[in-house]
């Protein structure tokens, strides 16, 4: 399955999401954050699918949002793509299933903001990572603001403030990458793998574990611990972590 702008394919039970516009470094024009939603959320609605990966062909990951139509927009033409970026990010953060960003060359902007939103980041060794908002008279939005949860706030002030990149090494010396590869011919394996190791446990689990991972992001902790404890109890409710606990200690037994 293809559409302008990326491509899909399926990889056993692991959807991959193809940026696929490598002569424009895969920018993402309102058109393709669109589709891109649209693919993802019924990648988190389709039972034959564990997760999904999103790559990038050519040289680069993604150039970010696309400079051409950031330079004739209005305000209201940028709202509306901004508006549409974020509701993607968005659909990766909160679907029920684990999205694995695989980088390699240049994540930049928008690209880096849906990388952040996504559970976790491969990348190869020549990827870099960029926010280079400040230098074109624009600050750094949306999922940005996760850039502080995943390094820390002097590191964020200093990516942010001088838009200067961030190798694949140092990204994951600093935790904002998980797994690092020689390659970028080993990227989906990689990724391939981490949604593997998520999806051999409950789907509810991991869903609902998703779920609050995005609320600890948005309350305050005490009202986050108490929602963690409602959590708790709804999931025992169904039975199901009698059930799976009860076969652990059986396998351990024997």
């Amino acid at each position: 399955m293809s559409a302008p702008g990326f491509a899909v394919e399926d990889h056993g039970r692991i959807r991959a999401v193809w940026l696929d516009r490598p002569e424009r470094r895969n920018a993402l024009g309102v058109s393709v954050i669109t589709a891109l939603r649209t693919t993802m959320a019924e990648a988190m609605e389709d039972s034959a699918v564990d997760g999904v990966v999103l790559l990038g062909r050519g040289p680069h990951f993604s150039g970010g949002v696309d400079i051409t139509e950031m330079a004739a927009a209005s305000e209201a033409d940028i709202l509306r793509l901004i508006d549409a970026l974020r509701e993607l990010c968005a659909t990766a953060r909160r679907g029920p299933k684990p999205v694995v960003a695989a980088v390699h060359g240049g994540c930049v902007g928008g690209a880096f903001e849906l990388a952040m939103a996504a559970d976790l980041r491969v990348a190869s060794e020549d990827a870099w990572f960029s926010l280079p908002e400040v230098a074109v008279g624009m600050p750094s939005v949306i999922d940005a603001a996760l850039l502080v949860h995943h390094v820390g706030l002097g590191r964020a002030r200093e990516l942010l403030l001088t838009g200067d990149r961030l190798d694949a090494r140092r990204a994951l010396e600093w935790g904002l990458v998980t797994v690092l590869v020689a390659d970028a011919g080993d990227l989906l394996e990689a990724a391939a793998m981490l949604v593997g190791r998520i999806a051999v446990n409950d789907p509810a689990a991991i869903a609902q574990q998703k779920e609050l991972i995005e609320e600890w992001l948005n309350l305050p902790l005490e009202e986050a611990i108490a929602r963690s404890t409602a959590a708790l109890g709804r999931a025992f409710a169904t039975g199901v972590p009698q059930r799976l606990c009860a076969e652990r200690r059986k396998r351990s037994s024997t």
